[in-house]
């Protein structure tokens, strides 16, 4: 059941993307975009991450495919640094964003955006106590209730 609601959340996080994302370079504006508090990562924290915790062994697939590509890879140590999954659910994408321009994305179908996806989508609810994130995922307040 668990891993449906993941999956659910991710669906909606990817498909929210197009509506919440505009690759498009904003000039003359200045956007005041949300960042988290959380302070530097502990390494207990970082090992759940990377799915090298029994917290997250789950989730070393996803990272080890993330960890492959070089936006994936910036993205991921970008939000990771922003704080942004100590947000809620609906403000992380916006947090990450700077990331996203940071690794060079131009397109709403660059392979990075899927790739994140799926390692968030795992290390969020598996490392939210030992991280300090919000637990929430992207798109996790549209889910029905059971």
């Amino acid at each position: 059941m668990r891993k449906a609601l993941v999956c659910v959340g991710l669906g909606l996080w990817l498909s929210s993307l197009g509506a919440c994302l505009d690759l498009e370079p904003t000039t003359g504006v200045e956007q005041q975009l949300p960042q988290g508090d959380g302070g530097a990562l502990s390494d207990e924290c970082l090992a759940c991450t990377r799915g090298d915790s029994a917290l997250a062994l789950d989730c070393a697939e996803a990272y080890g495919r993330c960890a492959e590509n070089e936006a994936c890879s910036s993205i991921i140590d970008c939000s990771l640094e922003r704080s942004c999954f100590n947000l809620s659910g609906s403000e992380q994408i916006n947090c990450s964003i700077p990331c996203g321009f940071e690794a060079g994305l131009t397109s709403l179908d660059d392979p990075a955006i899927q790739l994140v996806a799926a390692w968030s989508g795992c290390i969020i609810p598996a490392c939210s106590e030992v991280c300090g994130f919000s637990g929430e995922l992207p798109g996790a307040q549209d889910l029905p209730a059971n």
